[in-house]
């Protein structure tokens, strides 16, 4: 009895020396999210491009005799060119297309082009018809909102050049962080699994069950979110080049505009299925509708599950509602942190599995 109480009086201490220690820990983790909650993004997309890269640092690693800093350094900087490059080329395209489209409305304007495009037939029969139904619209001067429009679109436009301007700043800013932290994981990403491993009371083979499922999942909703979305520019410029509109032009921003949340590629084809409805070019609208919901619509609802599938080890079908699950919850970055949860929850599932055989599971 006294032997038993003598140690209680001993477990005392090192109950109150845990919680305390388990306290402090806890606080600590929070400040430190809170510190670094601004970064998450850029640290988190900085770990996928340092998994992508982990063969580019191998082979500048032996093509400098192991010299890890010079090798990082290279992969970095091949990982910037990568992604700039096209990015460069692209914004270049757009401005000189803008400068050139601004100075054809420009003149389309002065040329009475307006008045001319709202006395057609099929428009012109739309506003007649809106006029009867909302009589409210009666006594509106098309022609003058629409100019009101434009002059109050190019007034806000302006207005927001500070906000447009700050934008740029900030991702620039975020991109270099990026880079940055990406040197770190490239550099010392062995010893920062290493690290991470050796703070998980699981196996080491559990370990790396984990890590290899997480980071074949990254990889997989990369590339293939990448390559679905020059897919989907190619498909979608192909269709608009058939029907007479600059497919270069619009297919690129078709592919830029794939990555945006639900409308994606719907924000440039219906635009211009509805430019050709109204010209007069019925057939070729009802071609672009259907090559752009058939043939684009299909890229995005069945190509990128079926790309990004392979990594993690789910089926197309978990792959799509983790991605727009993502995409609702977090927006754009969903695109991946969807696949990865998903990917993530169903490897400790299989751990689970594992540690309880006796139980019956139904795992994706």
């Amino acid at each position: 009895m006294e032997q038993n109480c003598c140690n209680e009086e001993e477990k005392e201490p090192q109950r109150e020396l845990h919680l305390y220690i388990h306290l402090i820990l806890a606080a600590s983790l929070y400040l430190a999210f809170l510190i670094l909650r601004s970064l998450l993004h850029p640290i988190i997309f900085a770990a996928v491009l340092a998994s992508l890269c982990s063969p580019l640092m191998a082979f500048f690693e032996r093509r400098f005799n192991g010299r890890r800093n010079i090798a990082a350094f290279f992969v970095v900087f091949s990982a910037a060119l990568a992604i700039l490059g096209p990015l460069i080329l692209l914004l270049g395209v757009l401005v000189a297309e803008g400068v050139s489209s601004l100075a054809r409305v420009q003149e389309w304007l002065q040329s009475g082009g307006l008045e001319v495009w709202l006395h057609h037939p099929r428009l012109a029969g739309l506003i007649e018809l809106a006029k009867e139904r909302l009589p409210f619209t009666a006594d509106l001067d098309v022609n003058e909102q629409l100019l009101a429009l434009s002059r109050k679109g190019g007034e806000a436009l302006l207005s927001r050049g500070a906000d447009m301007a700050a934008n740029i700043v900030s991702a620039t800013v975020q991109f270099f962080i990026l880079l940055f932290v990406m040197f770190y994981f490239v550099r010392d990403g062995k010893e920062i699994i290493r690290s991470i491993k050796s703070l998980t009371p699981l196996e080491e083979t559990q370990d790396d069950r984990i890590i290899l499922r997480i980071r074949d999942m990254s990889r997989s909703v990369f590339v293939g979110s990448f390559l679905t979305a020059v897919v989907q520019g190619i498909v979608g410029g192909i269709g608009l080049s058939l029907v007479g509109i600059p497919g270069l032009f619009w297919g690129a921003i078709m592919g830029v505009v794939s990555l945006i949340p639900f409308v994606g590629t719907a924000l440039v084809w219906i635009p211009a299925v509805l430019y050709l409805f109204i010209a007069g070019s019925t057939g070729s609208a009802i071609f672009l509708l259907a090559w752009s919901v058939l043939l684009v619509g299909s890229i995005d609802n069945f190509i990128r599950p079926y790309l990004i599938r392979g990594g993690g080890g789910l089926s197309p079908f978990y792959v799509f509602l983790a991605v727009i699950g993502g995409l609702e919850y977090f927006g754009l970055p969903g695109i991946l942190y969807g696949p990865l949860i998903l990917s993530f929850t169903a490897a400790i599932l299989h751990l689970y599995k594992e540690e309880f055989p006796t139980v019956p599971h139904t795992i994706p």
